[in-house]
């Protein structure tokens, strides 16, 4: 606010402040520059019965500021800057310094806003903590830079190397002895499954947000249609099979999990049944950046896909705005002047081939791309705890 503004803020006032004595008036000023205590003021103002406008003067200060700069300078309190600091952030919006201090002492002493800050104050810690451990992390020569291509370990080896650690691991050999290796094929589903009805995604390319809005992009066709329209499509990610439509497609999972089995020995629960999820659709088909709450194998049937992951203890540079998706769909072309953190990411990219399986740890960021038309098929079901995901805090704003 400029000083005409606060001139008739203070005749809307009805002149309360050109009533006090000169010396009550400088006295005020300074006490509001020196950042006192608003309460304390109004306490001194009244004990000399100068203050029949003094609670409508020192807290309407909120009226005067717009939202956007309140919206501002509330964020600069949570990050914890004092108010000389936050002064300095905003010097070039010619606000008067005084309305400022007002409003941030203000709130500061609201009982909501003190709880607010303390809870920002813890996260801010925990922030700070995966940034030390993620500079750490990368004096270990074993630091994930690269994603590691290895024949399939035993299982006590994997878990002590790769699951433990939440280190990725593209794994040769584990699914060889699937049917569905040899026999999976778009013509093999239009051929076998031609009357199946299949629940699919479409229209994605209309929606930004597209996988926020799955549930609204759902589709039943005939798996003959589905696949017609896959091979008529050089590249698209207008139309795709995901793990979020496994529960409309149960019955037809049911009927192809013959060719699937155990991941190389001993690796899955396999009594746990509809714990495969399939993920089929053309070249061009793209999974946003998102962490899941579990761990995940991801099994290349058919064509290859392209995946980038980022550490999970990264996440505080990931514009995290919503459940487990950034605000950045591809950290390839992410546009830093707006999200200058993704500068601090270190993404890793692997190419998976037919026959590979890739072990994508709990909370690694990841976002993939077909580069064929491409059948995959994902799972859980370890034989070790992976039920992480029922301690997962759930969102409070929607």
């Amino acid at each position: 606010m400029n000083v005409e503004s606060q001139s008739e803020h203070l005749k809307q006032s009805k002149n309360w402040y050109q009533s006090l004595p000169t010396e009550w008036q400088n006295w005020l000023n300074e006490n509001i520059e020196n950042g006192c205590d608003v309460q304390k003021i109004s306490e001194i103002l009244q004990s000399h019965g100068l203050s029949p406008r003094a609670d409508q003067y020192l807290f309407s200060d909120a009226d005067q500021l717009s939202e956007q700069l309140q919206n501002e300078l509330l964020g600069y309190s949570l990050e914890g800057l004092e108010i000389v600091e936050i002064l300095e952030k905003i010097k070039q919006k010619n606000i008067s310094n005084h309305l400022i201090i007002l409003f941030l002492k203000h709130v500061n002493n609201n009982v909501i806003f003190k709880k607010l800050k303390q809870l920002q104050q813890q996260q801010n810690k925990q922030r700070w903590l995966l940034q030390v451990m993620g500079q750490l992390n990368q004096l270990n020569d074993h630091s994930p830079s690269t994603i590691d291509c290895i024949e399939i370990p035993d299982f006590k080896t994997f878990i002590e190397q790769y699951y433990s650690q939440m280190r990725p691991v593209i794994l040769k050999g584990g699914i060889q002895h699937w049917p569905a290796l040899h026999k999976w094929s778009p013509d093999y589903f239009a051929q076998h499954f031609e009357n199946e009805l299949v629940e699919v995604q479409m229209h994605r390319e209309q929606h930004q947000e597209f996988e926020k809005k799955s549930v609204q992009l759902k589709r039943i066709i005939l798996m003959q249609d589905f696949v017609a329209q896959i091979k008529a499509t050089k590249r698209s990610n207008d139309i795709y099979l995901t793990a979020n439509n496994a529960a409309q497609n149960k019955q037809f999972m049911q009927k192809i999990s013959e060719d699937l089995g155990d991941f190389a020995k001993g690796y899955c629960q396999n009594e746990i049944k509809d714990r495969h999820f399939l993920w089929f659709g053309p070249a061009g088909t793209f999974t946003p950046l998102h962490y899941d709450l579990t761990n995940n194998m991801l099994a290349q049937i058919y064509g290859r896909k392209k995946v980038t992951l980022i550490p999970a203890w990264q996440m505080p540079y990931m514009y995290n705005d919503h459940w487990v998706f950034s605000q950045v769909s591809d950290v390839a072309k992410a546009d830093l002047a707006a999200y200058p953190l993704l500068e601090k990411v270190t993404p890793i990219e692997c190419i998976l081939q037919p026959g590979e399986t890739l072990f994508i740890p709990i909370g690694w960021w990841h976002s993939v791309e077909s580069l064929d038309i491409s059948i995959s098929v994902s799972f859980t079901h370890f034989n070790v705890n992976n039920h992480f995901f029922t301690e997962y805090p759930q969102d409070l704003i929607r």
